[in-house]
């Protein structure tokens, strides 16, 4: 078993939530602006997690742009990270990138809006499980 590292076990400033959004995406590449779609597999009110298929260098700046709890939310921030990953569904193997994204210039409202999805999709998960312990006695 690796031994933690206590300084980096607790460096974020913001609660992290699984969720599963798809959204539409812009960056550039050279002098040409790209634009695709994705799926944001978990977001704080520091980043996100973004899954597509298409690769972005770390470094790039990328908007993101999603159907949010309270309507459409922009994104605009920074990909510190990028790992290619893989599944085998049923049409055989399937590859795609996961990119750490990094939001920059957020505004304080746009924060808060994900700040306080992020603690209701904690409640539901909670009361989910919850109501999934008491189904089962």
């Amino acid at each position: 078993m690796s031994e933690v590292n206590p300084e980096k076990q607790f460096n974020r400033k913001f609660i992290r939530v699984d969720t599963r959004m798809d959204c539409e995406f812009k960056y550039v590449r050279g002098e040409k602006e790209i634009s695709g779609k994705g799926r944001i597999l978990d977001i704080s009110g520091g980043g996100l997690k973004l899954m597509t298929t298409e690769h972005i260098r770390p470094g790039s700046t990328i908007n993101v742009k999603t159907a949010f709890n309270d309507g459409t939310i922009e994104l605009l921030g920074k990909v510190v990270n990028a790992a290619l990953d893989w599944y085998i569904g049923d049409e055989g193997k399937k590859t795609f990138w996961t990119m750490g994204v990094q939001f920059g210039g957020l505004s304080a409202g746009a924060r808060s809006r994900i700040i306080a999805y992020v603690h209701k999709r904690m409640a539901d998960v909670r009361e989910a499980r919850l109501r999934q312990i008491n189904t089962s006695r």
